[in-house]
């Protein structure tokens, strides 16, 4: 699951929006969400999941600015 949430896909349905979010608009992640998700998989996994999807959103974004360094 944690693979899934960095590379922002296959995560459950449940989940999607939240992996979404993350890698697309992190700002916009409200407690609300997070609250309705912590019932479901508790605060140690939940911690987990936001985190990979947070490192696979900044990876992408190095990867990005490398290629485009790469290219000028």
């Amino acid at each position: 699951m944690r693979r899934a949430a960095a590379n922002g896909s296959g995560v459950p349905a449940d989940l999607d929006v939240l992996v979404e979010k993350i890698h697309r608009h992190a700002y916009k992640v409200t407690d609300e969400e997070i609250a309705a998700l912590q019932a479901t998989y508790g605060d140690d996994q939940l911690f987990e999941i936001i985190v990979s999807a947070a490192l696979g959103a900044s990876r992408r974004r190095l990867f990005a600015g490398l290629a485009a360094l790469e290219e000028a």
